[in-house]
């Protein structure tokens, strides 16, 4: 966007805009970056011309805390301006930005030749700010409690998890020294899967509510992390009687199995909660795109809410499901992104679609 078209110009009158417009100054940053911190002393104001800049906030006890995310168009950094105080929370860039920083000086010198109306303008925009930040503040502070319950629940049920999970393993072992049929064989193998597929969820939300994430990368053929998700779930789909359509490719990616495993899971689980009832379809496909292999997982639903696309990724967020507390799509993000990968979806009334891009 063009420097004057900024938000923070609208407090100025033309005169004002064009004193300001004079001596402004712009950079830009291709890695992510901080502009500043939390205590440092306050310097000017920050127009974000292309790009995000998240600003955050350190929370006694729970770390940094998020409290704005400031888009094109937009400013931050007037309150120190106004009051010479030094930062109250730490600004950072996260990937390709232009900004255009206005020194303390040339501000408040402008707003003694404006007429008092800018300088309401200009407060009335600092009000406004104050209010936003607090509420995400309160909310990112009620997710960070509600992870520290979670992690406490998921490091008890794995300690309780132990002794009966090695019993059933034990019992599968004995069947399967024991017993020659290839079926019972089949049976015992998915079980003693599932059991440790069990166990390594609980442990992967225990990481996710610690705000941890370890992955054991090897190189796995697309069409045995395909195959390893139909034997794990096939009777799940059978008795749901939705259909399972599989196209892998001939290639191979630097995955943690069992946890992409789950990640596939945490995507079936979402769509049978909204697939047709007995015409249920899902498509698991995979694509070379060069540098990366693509996953697309798909199904034949509604599609999902408007009112949840922009937070889809976020800690607690479902609506209209029975069942879940909403963090399944927010540990899959947490997987990929661990994989040094990426998750996107699409979707429209005739259901979604996740993407999962991965390197090769």
């Amino acid at each position: 966007m063009q420097l004057h078209e900024n938000r923070f110009f609208k407090c100025f009158s033309d005169t004002g805009v064009q004193r300001l417009l004079a001596h402004v100054h712009e950079t830009s940053f291709l890695h992510p970056t901080i502009l500043f911190e939390e205590g440092q002393p306050s310097d000017g104001v920050f127009l974000v011309l292309e790009g995000i800049v998240r600003l955050s906030k350190n929370a006694e006890g729970r770390g940094l805390v998020d409290i704005a995310t400031v888009h094109a168009g937009d400013y931050f950094g007037e309150l120190g301006v106004i009051d010479s105080s030094p930062r109250n929370a730490r600004a950072a860039c996260y990937g390709p930005t232009r900004l255009a920083v206005i020194s303390n000086t040339l501000v408040l010198d402008t707003l003694n030749q404006e007429p008092v109306k800018a300088s309401l303008k200009l407060f009335g925009n600092v009000l406004q700010h104050l209010r936003s930040a607090n509420e995400r503040f309160i909310t990112e502070i009620a997710k960070k409690e509600k992870m520290q319950t979670v992690g406490e629940m998921a490091s008890k049920i794995i300690h309780d998890f132990k002794t009966p999970v090695a019993t059933i393993q034990l019992a599968t072992t004995l069947i399967l020294k024991t017993t020659p049929d290839p079926a019972v064989h089949a049976k015992c193998d998915t079980i003693q899967q599932e059991t440790f597929q069990i166990v390594a969820m609980v442990q992967e939300l225990l990481e996710f509510a610690k705000g941890e994430s370890a992955c054991k990368l090897e190189a796995i053929p697309v069409s045995r992390l395909f195959e390893n998700f139909r034997t794990l779930n096939e009777d799940l789909l059978v008795q749901k009687k939705v259909k399972l359509t599989m196209r892998p490719i001939d290639a191979s990616i630097r995955i943690d199995l069992h946890a992409m495993l789950r990640v596939l899971r945490n995507l079936m689980s979402n769509a049978l909660e909204v697939v047709p009832k007995d015409a249920g379809e899902l498509w698991l496909e995979a694509f070379d795109r060069g540098s990366f292999i693509e996953i697309s997982f798909r199904d034949n639903g509604p599609g999902i809410p408007a009112a949840i696309q922009h937070t889809l990724f976020d800690p607690f967020v479902t609506v209209g499901k029975k069942n879940g507390i909403g963090l399944g799509l927010a540990i899959v993000k947490s997987v990929i992104e661990s994989h040094q990968g990426e998750v996107s979806f699409e979707s429209s009334g005739k259901g979604a679609s996740f993407h999962i891009r991965l390197k090769k």
